[in-house]
């Protein structure tokens, strides 16, 4: 018997990550990945093959507290070790991180030997979704697949994430879309807008982006406006609620610290172990919170001090039973009105980009016909509580924010084959300089693809080149030349040697936001190098 033909959408998210299919005449539907339709981005190298993944990767204590359980490696994908932002983030990951050979961010796992890639990662999750997906799908032939990414992932964190996917078993036969356009998909699917404006407040575990699409005629969507908080999640959250733990734990015992105690210098690097755990009780408290109803949430903090004090009996030999020999009681409380104490500045932010993303579009609020909230952040009700103060209540829709990206994603996978009607055009995710020379110290950036750009766009710059064989050039990407940073050297040898040589570099930006260039002769027509991806990664 034929199978049929069934089409693919994943969001490979950074607390959680989903997969939906689509199959023509049917409604979307979803996989069950982990007990559930989400599947926690999570995964056990204590052993690495097979690695275990998801909810179960967290039971493994030991593991989770010694160092070896990678969370939330999207964070770091495609990032560099030394940047500030990585620095500020790496903690999320729960790991060591360290520098790669070439630089970029990397989880060191003890006691293996292990440098993994945060694309390594998400290899596996990917992995594991493609065997969850082939086994209920048995009698389907999956015919597309699309992973989404953050509407802010520059030129590396696109290309290591379709690193991920070349190493999963989904192989090369993927394309990328972002997530605000999956979401946005997904929800005309269910909520029709003819005509008018979709914002899309995409708030997950690790990244902001708001994005505003102009609907044409129900299927036709344009990105006019995007803007966003690469660093700024539900993740944040969690560690504000940890740190605000210790504030507490401080203030109810006379000025002690619950890292280092002053009778015992070993203590803090024992309590060290136990973070992630403990990190992850504040995670489900934040979570707790967020759901209706719920205004108080407590932690009991016992188990660690009785696990630290059976560690000292272990190493001393003796039972200890007050504070310096750290069995004790504490339990913290936290209500919903201390949480959003603590966060409020961060929605905040959240808040400004979403008016200045209505700026760059030319739009008031009132002309915005939804505000559809997705990601689980999305589900805080401070969220709601700013919006309503920019936008009508009733305009602002909370679809499924766990799934309605990955369904979105597999309907986009079924257009780009022809069996759905869906088109987009989207605006530059980055604009991309190169860096020009006057004289020996002052430099310029040269504007060649900016943000206004819509995707797939092509560009050219000419150099004039005397007695050269080889010529190289710094690219550089950012929102603006005030904040771009280095993307990669970009070299072509084999140049005519001779006089007044000009060379016609031609920059493309594909529709999935990969920046690709070619370099000719301009008189001889001779192609010294075609279509390469401009990046430092793999060299």
């Amino acid at each position: 018997m034929d199978k049929k033909d069934v089409y693919i959408g994943i969001d490979l998210g950074t607390t959680n990550c989903a997969l939906s299919f689509y199959i023509s005449g049917r409604n979307m539907e979803s996989v069950n990945l982990d007990n559930g339709y989400l599947l926690r981005s999570a995964v056990d190298w204590r052993s690495p093959e097979p690695c275990v993944v998801g909810k179960e990767a967290l039971k493994r204590t030991l593991d989770l507290i010694n160092g070896m359980v990678v969370l939330n490696a999207k964070r770091l994908i495609g990032r560099k070790f030394n940047m500030e932002e990585t620095r500020s983030v790496m903690h999320s990951c729960r790991v060591k991180v360290v520098s790669d050979n070439q630089g970029y961010a990397a989880f060191s796992i003890p006691g293996t030997g292990h440098v993994i890639r945060p694309q390594d990662v998400s290899a596996k999750l990917l992995d594991h979704m493609f065997d969850k997906a082939t086994t209920f799908l048995t009698d389907y032939k999956i015919m597309g697949v699309t992973v989404t990414v953050p509407a802010s992932f520059d030129q590396d964190q696109r290309l290591a994430t379709l690193n991920a996917i070349e190493l999963s078993k989904f192989g090369t036969n993927v394309r990328l879309l972002s997530e605000p356009v999956a979401a946005a998909i997904s929800h005309n699917l269910m909520h029709s807008v003819k005509t008018g404006y979709i914002l899309v407040y995409d708030f997950g575990g690790g990244t902001f982006d708001v994005s505003i699409m102009e609907v044409r005629n129900e299927t036709s969507f344009k990105v006019i406006a995007t803007d966003g908080l690469g660093w700024v999640g539900g993740e944040n959250y969690d560690m504000m609620i940890y740190d605000d733990m210790l504030r507490d734990f401080t203030e109810s015992n006379d000025g002690e610290t619950l890292i280092e105690h002053p009778h015992d210098r070993t203590r803090e690097a024992r309590l060290e172990r136990y973070k992630a755990r403990i990190i992850e009780m504040c995670r489900e408290m934040k979570e707790s919170l967020s759901a209706e109803g719920n205004t108080i949430e407590t932690i009991d903090m016992g188990w660690l001090f009785e696990a630290q004090a059976n560690d000292n009996q272990r190493k001393f030999g003796n039972e200890y039973d007050d504070y310096d020999g750290i069995l004790m009681d504490y339990t913290y409380t936290l209500s919903r009105a201390h949480f959003e104490s603590l966060i409020k500045d961060s929605i905040d932010r959240t808040i400004q980009c979403t008016r200045s993303c209505l700026d760059k579009a030319g739009l008031q609020a009132g002309s915005i016909n939804r505000v559809v909230l997705v990601g689980g952040s999305s589900r805080i009700p401070l969220v709601r509580k700013k919006l309503v103060e920019v936008f009508p209540d009733d305009r602002i829709i909370r679809m499924d924010p766990d799934l309605c990206v990955s369904k979105g994603a597999a309907y986009y996978s079924a257009a780009c084959d022809h069996l759905t009607e869906i088109s987009f055009e989207e605006c530059a995710p980055f604009s991309v300089f190169t860096k020009v020379r006057h004289g020996h110290r002052h430099f310029s950036y040269d504007p060649i693809i900016t943000c206004r750009d819509m995707l797939p766009c092509t560009r050219s710059k000419r150099y004039i080149v005397d007695n050269a064989y080889a010529f190289e050039d710094e690219i550089l990407i950012g929102k603006t030349d005030k904040d771009c940073r280095h993307l990669a050297n970009i070299e072509c040898c084999g140049i005519t040697v001779k006089p007044n040589v000009v060379l016609v570099y031609t920059f493309t930006l594909t529709k999935e936001g990969i920046l690709r260039y070619s370099v000719m002769e301009e008189e001889t027509k001779k192609e010294l190098v075609k279509n390469e991806t401009v990046t430092d990664m793999n060299k």
